[in-house]
């Protein structure tokens, strides 16, 4: 075998500097290693501004990427599992035992039986009076990962990784609409005005949104006005428009669509250089007094009333930058879901931050 003489490499830069120099491939390996020490490891906790007057922050539910409303309660869904929370109460939040322990919550939605019903990375859970049913990729739905989860004209549909299903006579079936979806990722379903279905990607290269009526199907990518094709929310509102939040990293906005006979079309799109807190449009809710609320992915969270933004972020008072869902109960109170807990904004304190943060 013939050797190949390789350069010593000067002593001073260590054994993982040497090693590197002679197997470059040793980069991949020590690169692996560190990032998953990096994720192994706690990050540094920051000290919160303080809550407003108003606010109650439930940080103990850790990292929440959704939540849902009923009655006396709310929930919250993430990365550490299912939480309960007295809707009327400062009480901590209380961890919701599950019969399997799901890996990183996405999906939440009371159906109007009174259950709950619980998407995430390994199937679905339905939680009814203390009972519960599962279904996974074996039971019927054709991807592992449910990304949401409605329901839609007393019918449950939920959107997964392998495509779009409705649950009929308790067994998930394929729509005659699903194939015309542009993409069969579904991460967000909303239902409009006159029984419309809009149906949004964004874990899809391709991305894009659809508007569904009976088995007519408009499609919407960059290319027909979208600020972006990942869709991360929606929300119907009524008098016939719906609103999409769309974006990655720092490109995105918030589009607007309106019924115009049999078609829908996009009237208006708002960026951050009309008031947005940031690009990319991560959640939509709307307040009891018409407001909007916009969470953004990193740069906190716009209130939009009647044109005029009032802008809100971790030094105003917000446990997290990135504002994952938002919910408003029937007291007129508002419920922000973070990376780094829940948020109760009684309605007082709700119409007091239309004007936006103080600066100090």
């Amino acid at each position: 075998m013939k050797e190949t003489a390789f350069p010593p490499a000067p002593r001073s830069r260590g054994f993982i500097a040497r090693a590197l120099a002679v197997w470059p491939g040793v980069a991949v390996v020590v690169a692996v290693v560190a990032i998953g020490l990096a994720m192994r490891s706690p990050a540094p906790k920051t000290e919160l501004a303080p809550a407003p007057s108003g606010w109650t922050r439930f940080t103990e539910t850790g990292a929440n990427i959704c939540l849902a409303v009923h009655g006396g309660e709310v929930y919250v869904g993430g990365k550490t599992g299912l939480w309960r929370i007295n809707r009327k109460s400062n009480d901590p939040a209380q961890k919701v035992i599950l019969p399997v322990d799901p890996i990183h919550i996405r999906s939440l939605e009371y159906a109007s039986d009174g259950s709950l019903w619980i998407g995430h990375l390994d199937g679905l859970i339905e939680m009814k009076d203390g009972q519960f049913r599962q279904w996974s990729k074996s039971d019927g739905l054709p991807g592992s990962r449910v990304n949401c989860i409605r329901e839609i004209r007393g019918r449950m549909i939920a959107g997964t990784s392998g495509g779009l299903v409705e649950l009929v006579d308790g067994k998930w079936m394929k729509p005659a609409y699903a194939d015309k979806l542009a993409s069969k990722v579904v991460n967000v379903i909303c239902q409009g005005d006159d029984d419309d279905i809009w149906i949004g990607s964004s874990s899809d290269p391709k991305g894009g949104l659809n508007r569904v009526r009976g088995n007519d199907v408009q499609v919407w990518r960059a290319k027909d006005g979208l600020p972006h094709p990942y869709v991360q929310d929606m929300l119907a509102v009524p008098g016939h428009s719906v609103w999409v939040a769309t974006g990655q990293f720092e490109v995105g906005g918030v589009a607007i669509f309106e019924n115009q006979g049999k078609k829908a079309g996009l009237v208006k799109t708002i960026s951050k250089r009309d008031g947005l807190a940031g690009q990319k449009a991560r959640s939509l809710s709307i307040d009891s007094s018409g407001a909007f609320w916009i969470g953004s992915e990193s740069n906190g969270l716009a209130i939009d009333n009647k044109g005029r933004f009032g802008l809100w972020t971790v030094k105003g008072g917000l446990p997290h930058n990135e504002i994952t869902a938002i919910r408003c109960d029937q007291d007129g109170n508002m419920w922000l879901a973070t990376l780094n807990g829940a948020v109760r904004i009684d309605k007082e304190a709700a119409n007091r931050m239309k004007e936006g943060e103080k600066a100090e």
